[in-house]
């Protein structure tokens, strides 16, 4: 990410630490112009393995435990802002059978993202009910999940 202090010139990733982190196996994303300020061109970072996007990507895993629960039929999903609220569309896996369901989302960096966890794949009687406590208002009457 770009430095956002007016009259900061330094960079937290210089090209040459990014050749390093993907030699490493790790894939780098650099914000259009992060290295500017330092003179480090885009096609720096390009060169060094990196991927430039005005608007970085990170995965956020979702993961919720249903050992103690009835798993429907239709599975379980969670559905959010960051996909439309569809309740079909980010169906949970349990690759091991440990009762924890996840799903793997790529979300635009500091966006904050709310979301439900559904058992099946429709709101109707699925939908889990956040205590107020740990969500946030979602203007119906109820609380969604935040991050």
């Amino acid at each position: 990410m770009k430095e956002s202090r007016e009259g900061e010139t330094r960079v937290a990733l210089t090209p040459e630490a990014v050749k390093t982190l993907v030699a490493d196996g790790w894939e780098v994303q650099v914000q259009t112009g992060a290295g500017v300020a330092a003179h480090f061109t885009d096609e720096n970072y390009r060169t060094a393995g990196a991927t430039v996007s005005d608007a970085p990507r990170g995965d956020v895993t979702f993961r919720v435990n249903m050992a103690n629960e009835s798993v429907s039929a239709n599975g379980v999903h969670v559905v959010g802002d960051f996909q439309g609220w569809d309740p079909t569309a980010s169906p949970m896996t349990d690759a091991n059978t440990d009762g924890v369901y996840e799903f793997t989302a790529s979300i635009e960096e500091n966006t904050v993202v709310n979301y439900k966890f559904i058992n099946g794949n429709v709101f109707v009687g699925a939908e889990e009910s956040v205590p107020a406590a740990c969500g946030v208002d979602n203007g119906m009457g109820g609380f969604n999940r935040s991050v």
